[in-house]
């Protein structure tokens, strides 16, 4: 009998999803609050061809610069949650 993979802590079952606007364009991501910043700018790499270092996120609304070392869990990205 085989096992399912089951997430390595409660944060890896909670899965987010951020909404990064830039310019006109508005982009999904599905995150899990264990992800760094630095991991979510690698994902918008891929969809916006705009290197790592060239990008900064900033959470709205109040212009908060976003650490690329903390995880979303760090910087209370976590909203309210329904069940």
């Amino acid at each position: 009998m085989s096992q399912s993979s089951r997430p390595d802590s409660p944060d890896d079952q909670t899965v987010m999803y951020i909404r990064v606007k830039r310019n006109k364009i508005t982009y999904f991501l599905t995150c899990v609050p264990s992800e760094t910043i630095l991991q979510i700018k690698e994902k918008l790499q891929d969809l916006i061809d705009q290197p790592v270092n060239d990008q900064r996120l900033i959470l709205m609304p109040n212009r908060e610069v976003l650490d690329d070392s903390k995880s979303l869990a760090d910087q209370k990205m976590i909203m309210n949650l329904k069940t």
